[in-house]
């Protein structure tokens, strides 16, 4: 529309202009470029067909270069465009370094051990979906129940200072710490960055190879097996004091049982040589029952002495007649350590499904905490359930001539390995590097679960496990935004047409003549070929077309001189014969 109404205001100053100067007195060829520059075509035209390449012309081309221009800038004034707000957002996620459940997992009565195994086997079951998940979920950066997975830092970077690293984008998938991620609630729909604190237990592994079963010491942990607890709650000569330095576990190989078939009770087991205090474990009095079983108790405190302890593993290896050599058994030696880091996790949502979430930089904590050699596994009611569990969570495989399917994973992760071994385990030519990963991720696997529960699943949360995070949620909106260079064209032709438009006005005030240019009615006006009304010469050329408009006019031979020679002229179509192209014409 802006062109049409440009057209219709600058034209029609235009003409205003040419009557006001024709009544001032001008030159023809000026009179002639305004009157013929009531489009843009016909301006240029008009320049062209009098060569006048003047100021004027120059002028009244360039005003009439911005109708399309003007009409364009209205279109492009405002585009949609994309932009990105961030807003904060309350978002909580699980605490891993709270106390495990297994703290917790007392046996004092038959009801009691009904209970403990039930939870058990909800715990074991989530442990084996986490195994036999499907690789892409093994590797990815969630875990099945979209859980945001923490690496090992140590895989990928030595950097020990405060510095932020990112994750590598490219190359080999990231060691995650665990196949079981942390929990963030509420579940995320929308672009989110956040940080969290979380801790895992790694391991540093060595001297793997073959030999003899190394006997475990089982009867020093709480009573005389954590299956048959004879204590009551608040006894404190009820608890053998563990004596560092010595592995504490319990043996997959019972020496003493009198049926064969009781004789290999799990195809591998883990043993640890360094305990805290027992005044530190959460089942003693006065502490019983009070999460003091978590290395988080120690945050505050300084000047701790505390030792790093070793895991020692031990992979038995029986053959399907259940003939077990003593000598022939894979065992490691593992450093243990507790890791503190930061991570920052940005999860990316869909339209479909909820965000996924990713640690894409990690650094040190900088938070206080307790010394990495006191890890989760350095309280004897922790480690005496997982050392007890983890090994038989697929029941007494070792007889079988089969191993557990964490052993089978130590081995090697692809799910198609695992769920088709019909023999032990050979775990003697796994790397170090392999080994240390891989049972670090059982370690931590098993650890969050006993610490989180079902709540992985999504199901619920636990109130006083939470921390909260500064996170920010990001949307993509659609706005609207101002082009600056055609809103300046849109003004610059929005202003000439205006000024347009107040000049036609005045000078419309100021004509005393008739408007008579740009009529076919000008070319009668004072005819002598023609009978006009009396005071013809007063009227506007539209006013006297009006008039004479069923009048019948032609251009053609009015009359001849006395030399045969005819005169062209305008009158009535009666009295006007045609042109012809032999004719003689003055």
């Amino acid at each position: 529309m802006f062109p049409i109404f440009f057209a219709a205001i600058v034209g029609r100053a235009a003409t205003k202009a040419a009557a006001w100067h024709l009544q001032c007195g001008s030159r023809l060829g000026f009179l002639e470029q305004l009157i013929g520059s009531q489009t843009m075509f016909s301006t240029i035209t008009t320049q062209y067909a009098l060569r006048s390449f003047n100021t004027l012309g120059l002028s009244l081309v360039m005003l009439w270069i911005l109708s399309p221009f003007g009409g364009q800038s209205a279109l492009r004034l405002l585009s949609i465009a994309s932009r990105l707000e961030t807003t904060p957002v309350s978002v909580v996620y699980f605490d891993s370094g709270t106390q495990s459940q297994l703290a917790l997992q007392v046996v004092s009565s038959p009801t009691s051990q009904i209970s403990v195994s039930q939870w058990f086997l909800q715990m074991n079951a989530l442990y084996i979906a986490s195994l036999l998940a499907p690789p892409d979920v093994k590797n990815g950066s969630m875990d099945l129940w979209s859980n945001v997975k923490i690496p090992f830092m140590s895989s990928y970077t030595t950097e020990s200072s405060n510095q932020w690293v990112e994750t590598p984008k490219t190359g080999s998938p990231l060691e995650y710490s665990s196949l079981v991620g942390i929990s963030i609630a509420p579940k995320l729909h929308q672009n989110t960055t956040l940080l969290m604190e979380s801790t895992y237990i790694e391991l540093n592994c060595s001297d793997i190879g073959i030999g003899p079963i190394q006997p475990l010491n089982t009867t020093a942990f709480l009573g005389q097996s954590i299956l048959s607890y004879a204590a009551s709650d608040g006894d404190v000569a009820a608890y053998n004091a563990l004596k560092n330095g010595t592995f504490q576990g319990y043996n997959a190989i019972d020496p003493n049982a009198s049926d064969t078939s009781d004789y290999v009770q799990a195809s591998w087991s883990i043993a640890l040589d360094v305990f805290v205090n027992h005044m530190y474990n959460s089942s003693v009095a006065p502490y019983f029952d009070a999460p003091y079983a978590y290395p988080g108790f120690f945050a505050n405190d300084t000047n701790i002495e505390a030792h790093r302890g070793t895991l020692l593993f031990q992979n038995n290896v029986v053959d399907d007649n259940w003939h077990y050599d003593p000598t022939n058994s894979t065992h490691a030696s593992c450093i243990v350590s507790q890791v503190y880091v930061e991570s920052n996790v940005s999860c990316m949502a869909s339209d479909i499904s909820s965000a996924n979430c990713s640690v894409v930089a990690q650094r040190p904590s900088t938070k206080p905490h307790a010394p990495s050699a006191i890890t989760a596994l350095s309280f004897p009611d922790v480690f005496s359930w997982m050392s007890y569990q983890l090994p038989r969570i697929f029941g007494n495989t070792g007889q079988a001539g089969t191993s557990d399917v964490s052993a089978y994973y130590i081995n090697n992760t692809a799910t198609s390995f695992i769920t088709n071994q019909d023999s032990s385990a050979v775990l003697d030519n796994v790397t170090p590097h392999d080994f240390s990963v891989r049972l670090g991720q059982l370690l931590n696997t098993y650890l969050m679960l006993t610490q989180a529960g079902f709540h992985v699943t999504g199901d619920g949360v636990v109130a006083n496990s939470l921390t909260a995070s500064a996170a920010h949620a990001s949307s993509v909106q659609q706005v609207y935004r101002i082009s600056w260079s055609w809103f300046a064209v849109f003004v610059l032709a929005t202003t000439a047409m205006f000024a347009a438009g107040v000049f036609s006005m005045y000078h419309s005030r100021r004509l005393l003549t008739p408007d008579v240019l740009g009529f076919v009615s000008s070319g009668i006006r004072d005819s002598r070929y023609l009978d006009l009304p009396a005071g013809g010469g007063t009227l506007s050329g539209m006013e006297m077309s009006r008039q004479l408009m069923n009048l019948r006019l032609r251009f053609g031979n009015v009359g001849v001189d006395e030399d045969g020679r005819a005169y062209l002229g305008i009158a009535s179509e009666r009295e006007v014969t045609e042109v012809s192209k032999t004719g003689k014409y003055l």
